[in-house]
């Protein structure tokens, strides 16, 4: 089954998976787990899910831009 196509952050669920978050990274699902390692990425894990909500989740994105600007 072909993964959907999101155009639009709207369309994205408030809380996205793992497999969201790689798609959206254009990044491997094992890298995404890596990412949900790290301390201050926004994930949730409810039973042995890992849930990541949207909003959150593109602020980190923004706040690490802004931090890799900064050390440019």
């Amino acid at each position: 089954m072909p993964k959907p196509t999101f155009t639009d952050v709207n369309q994205l669920p408030l809380s996205m998976t793992m497999d969201h978050v790689a798609q959206v990274l254009g990044i491997a699902r094992s890298s995404a787990y890596e990412l949900a390692k790290q301390v201050d990425f926004p994930v949730l894990q409810v039973k042995n899910r890992l849930i990541v909500p949207r909003d959150a989740f593109f602020r980190w994105v923004e706040r690490k831009s802004l931090e890799k600007e900064e050390t440019a």
